[in-house]
This record gives structure tokens, C-alpha cells and sequence, in this order.
């Protein structure tokens, strides 16, 4: 999806819209709290548009203004939607909003909703499960000039964002999660999408998860034996899918399968961040993040805690099969834990030291 906003003056807000399928017409929904939704169609002709090539009609032009939504000018909460995918595209700012751009790369299967749900009040527009995006969403997003307050949140390729990222001036935090525990609730998840794969209407959506689900199933989280022969029965592709999505994550390029250089590299990559924290330590974590932004926003909050996830993660880390399927991932943890805890000690905020002399035993 392509999109921009040409300027919001108040009484009016112009730009123009283009979906993935360029034949499609696109729309709008205007929302106002405690309104009604508005459909908004964006057919008017646009020629700079079709002169750049990103649509071959150029009908893809909106202009929204009091006669969509009545009394337009005084209205301070206004968010416009893509309609079909209900991607948020406008939103009014206020004063309450941080003027900064932040990306929080959040390492785990499972979203942290408590903290996505304290961060999004501090930003003018928010994105939760940016991976679930395509690359050109993501760099219109990334790019988008008409908004200076942005928080995207997800679990998208570091090697392939980084460099937009960066240019777009955008804060980078990560929150980095126990391998063990992660896995754990990896599979916990696949075994809920399992129950849900036959009456769900996203059950096509969840069809090349498929062969995941079914091992997820298998896995009996109960039974520590059991748990060591699904993993043996593990097929080949299946545990290259599983294995080490932290090293994937933020050491690898898109299409990479994880090798030990690839934690090297996920140390750097994490060592150029400007907030690196773990889920053990998330009050240090928090208060580095307040650091930066000037602001406290994750006050009174904490990352979920699933006991089950917890307890089978302390079983699977007693099973040898699960240790080498996360080898890389435990290396990684392990190091970068130890250069949060070393360069707090040391008063520089930094990890680059600890992490470069880290990964000279590689």
C-alpha cells in the first residue's frame, strides 16, 4: 500500500491513496469518538499520481472536510482508515504526543499488550505486528513526513529495516526474551491457533502455519518424555522454522537461515540500538527508555507473565534436542544480557564494548 497525506489545514484534509491490488478503489473510514464511522471514497483524479507510475489512472485522490464529517475543524480526535485492511493513515495530533519517531523490536512470539497499550497514548500513530506488514507498507510508513510522533512495535527483519530506520531518524529499542520461555510460548500460541484452525475466519490466513500447528499438538506440555519424542520426530524444514528467531530476527537478512556468525552480527546490530533491555530486566529497561524520551511511559506496567509458559520453559530447557535447536539464540542472550548488565555498571548507557569484546569467542 502506497499512501500520503498532502496537508491537514484544519477545515480540510487532502492526499491520496493506493492499494496493493492497484485495481481495486480505495476508500476511507473517518473516526471520531463517539461518532459513527464515515466511508469516505478516494476517487478523485490525481495526475501527479499517474505521472510517477504508482497508479495507472491517478483516481485515487481524498478531500475531507465538513461536508464528510460535519464540524471537521473543531474536532481534535480524528483518525483516517484504509478500509478494507483498517490501516490507520492519518491521525490529529496533540500536544500530549511525543514529537519522536520509535521503533520496539519485541523479540516474542506473543505481543506485550500492557506495554504496547502504555506506549500508544504517547504517540500520535501507532503500529502493532509491523512483520504482518509488506516492505512497501512498511516504508511508507517508515517515511511518512506528514507525522513527527510514531511508534511501530513488531518483530520485522532488523537487517532490513535498519538502514530506513536510521534516515528516518527513528529511536530503536529492543526487549530481548529467555529463549527457553520464548519457545515456550511459541508453542503454547500454535497449540491455541490449532483449536482455533476449523471455525476461525482467519483459518486461511493460518494455513502455512499448518505443519507447526500440528507439532504444536503433539507436544504434550505435560509430559516431559513426550515432549523429548515430538521433538525427535521433528521434521528437518520444521526445526529450521523453529530454530533460533532471535539470531533470525536481528542477525540475519531476510531470507538467511541462522549460523554462529549470525550471532556476531545480532550483537552488533543490537550494540547500535539506543535501548537494549531484557524481560528479567525490564525496570532498567523502562527507566533507559524514560531516559530517552523525556518522559516516563510505561509507568505502573510490566511484561505478561504466563506461568504455564514459564514452567514448560524450565522443562524444555532440561531436554538437549531444545538446547541445539536454540543454541545460537542462548549465546546471543547470554552476551547481551551480560553487556546491558556491564556497560549499567559502568555508567555509559552503551553495550558496543562489552558486546564487541564478546564476540571475539566467535
Amino acid at each position: 500500500m502506497f499512501f500520503n497525506i498532502d496537508g491537514d489545514d484544519g477545515h480540510a484534509i487532502r492526499g491520496w491513496i493506493v492499494l496493493d491490488n492497484p485495481a481495486a478503489e480505495p476508500s476511507l473510514i473517518a473516526v471520531v469518538p463517539g461518532r459513527g464511522e464515515v466511508l469516505i471514497r478516494a476517487d478523485i483524479q490525481r495526475v501527479d499520481v499517474r505521472d510517477l507510475g504508482i497508479h495507472t489512472t491517478g483516481k485515487v485522490g481524498f478531500h475531507v472536510d465538513d461536508t464528510a464529517v460535519p464540524g471537521l475543524a473543531s474536532l481534535e480526535d480524528l483518525s483516517l482508515l484504509e478500509a478494507e485492511s483498517r490501516l490507520l493513515i492519518f491521525r490529529r495530533s496533540t500536544p500530549l504526543h511525543l514529537k519522536k519517531k520509535v521503533y520496539f523490536f519485541d523479540a516474542g512470539i506473543l505481543p506485550q499488550n500492557p506495554i504496547s497499550q502504555a506506549l500508544e497514548q504517547n504517540f500520535t500513530m501507532s503500529y502493532f505486528g509491523s512483520e504482518k506488514h509488506s516492505l512497501e507498507t512498511m516504508l511508507v510508513l517508515i517515511n511518512n513526513h506528514a507525522v513527527n510522533s510514531i511508534l511501530l512495535q513488531g518483530r520485522s527483519n532488523f537487517n532490513r529495516y535498519s538502514s530506513f530506520l536510521n534516515n528516518a531518524d527513528f529511536m530503536r529499542i529492543a526487549l530481548l526474551r529467555e529463549p527457553f520461555e520464548e519457545l515456550a510460548e511459541r508453542i503454547l500460541y500454535l497449540k491455541i491457533l490449532g483449536r482455533m484452525r476449523a471455525t476461525s475466519p482467519l483459518a486461511p490466513d493460518l494455513a502455512h502455519l499448518g505443519p507447526l500447528i500440528d507439532f504444536a499438538i503433539d507436544v504434550p506440555v505435560d509430559d516431559a518424555k513426550g515432549m523429548l519424542g515430538a521433538f525427535r520426530r521433528l521434521a528437518p524444514e520444521l526445526r529450521d522454522r523453529l530454530a533460533n528467531p532471535m539470531t533470525r530476527l536481528f542477525g540475519c537478512n531476510i531470507d538467511e537461515q541462522p549460523q554462529r556468525r549470525h550471532v556476531s552480527v545480532a550483537l552488533e546490530n543490537l550494540a547500535s540500538m539506543d535501548v537494549v533491555g531484557t524481560k528479567e530486566g525490564f525496570d532498567l529497561f523502562r527507566d533507559l527508555v524514560a531516559g530517552h524520551l523525556g518522559r516516563n511511559v510505561m509507568v505502573d506496567v510490566a511484561p505478561h507473565r504466563i506461568e504455564l509458559a514459564e514452567t514448560l520453559g524450565k522443562v524444555l530447557g532440561e531436554i538437549g534436542l531444545v538446547a541445539d535447536l536454540l543454541a545460537y539464540d542462548l549465546d546471543l542472550y547470554q552476551f547481551a544480557g551480560e553487556a546491558i548488565v556491564s556497560a549499567f555498571e559502568a555508567g555509559t548507557g552503551l553495550v558496543t564494548r562489552h558486546t564487541e569484546m564478546s564476540t571475539e569467542r566467535f
